[in-house]
């Protein structure tokens, strides 16, 4: 329901390794980050630390924003 009213960090824009769960085939995308406009994300990336790893089954996913167009229009 929120990706109806808002857009999601797509995570192959910004992160190589994508995967922020265990298991060797995900069947859907199960860490989201909702934002609305005007705000746009400059960098995502997933903490991969050991104490990362071994605090949850998912990393942390971090995203940094920037308000307003970047186009510049």
């Amino acid at each position: 329901m929120l990706s109806e009213k808002f857009e999601s960090l797509n995570l192959e824009l910004h992160v190589r390794k994508r995967r922020s769960y265990p298991g060797f085939l995900p069947l859907m995308h199960l860490d989201h980050v909702y934002f609305e406009r005007p705000l746009h994300i400059e960098k995502a990336e997933l903490v991969r630390t050991r104490l990362s790893k071994i605090a949850s089954d998912h990393l942390p996913l971090i995203a940094t924003f920037s308000w307003g167009d970047r186009t510049g229009v």
